[in-house]
């Protein structure tokens, strides 16, 4: 059994197709999906999804392509999203200095008060980084709240060292099965207590599968890949990443 960690079940082609790609995600051993945020909309949306199915948990959040388009109050009604226990974390929020859809000033304002607010109601935080790893280092340490899972992970070895002295998380994708010598060096360096698995479908279709999207039955791609990469049984990494997602994101 297996937690897809990142799926924007929200969002289309996954939305328009729900029924048929929860069931095939169940048949594929998928037990959970995380299914975050990006912006008020869809974070409403993902809660609605929650209900529908028992295996979806949503998260609540801003991503850094939206910070820019903001209305007036949304702190607010962020706020009230995240107080209701049934959102199981703040996400999806961070930094994206590859894409710029956002000024690096919007970003940082809505990465900061999100974490301050994960922090107010004791959440977890995903956070998505792409080129921007000494930003998100240092706002994450001004604010002093390290319950993060980094999600699509794509950081270096330098940036792996410094945040495995918390206690952060390492979600990765099928970018894993695309033999990247960067991305198999930082998976040679976490443990596998340390370690989840997400499809961040519809996105990062793993290497040979040949669909026109990604959708949450693929996380055993991901899955298996990794215990290729760790030398170690297919069952334990599913038996690890499964526990570490419960544990972080507190699923019942």
């Amino acid at each position: 059994m297996l937690i897809d960690t990142h799926c924007h079940l929200n969002l289309p082609p996954l939305i328009e197709d729900i029924d048929e790609v929860i069931s095939r995600a169940i048949d594929s051993g998928v037990q959970k999906i995380i299914c975050p945020g990006i912006d008020m909309q869809t974070s409403v949306k993902a809660l609605d999804l929650s209900e529908r199915y028992d295996i979806v948990y949503p998260a609540c959040g801003i991503h850094p392509h939206d910070s820019g388009r903001l209305k007036s109050g949304w702190e607010k009604e962020l706020e009230q999203l995240a107080g209701d226990d049934r959102f199981v974390a703040i996400g999806e929020t961070g930094l994206d200095f590859y894409r710029n859809y956002s000024t690096v000033k919007d970003q940082k304002k809505a990465f900061m008060f999100q974490l301050e607010l994960a922090r107010e109601f004791g959440k977890p935080v995903i956070v998505h980084n792409r080129k921007a790893d000494a930003e998100i280092e240092k706002i994450v340490k001004e604010v002093g709240y390290f319950k993060l899972v980094f999600h699509c992970y794509s950081s270096d070895l330098y940036f792996t060292k410094k945040f495995l002295e918390y206690d952060v998380f390492f979600s990765f994708t099928g970018s894993i099965t695309y033999g990247r010598k960067k991305t198999m060096e930082v998976l040679d360096l976490l443990p596998i207590d340390r370690i989840m698995v997400e499809t961040d479908a519809p996105y990062i279709i793993p290497a040979g599968v040949k669909v026109e999207y990604n959708e949450p039955k693929n996380v055993v791609y991901v899955a298996k890949r990794l215990a290729e990469y760790k030398g170690i049984p297919y069952e334990e990494v599913c038996h690890f990443t499964t526990q570490n997602a419960i544990e972080f994101f507190h699923l019942k």
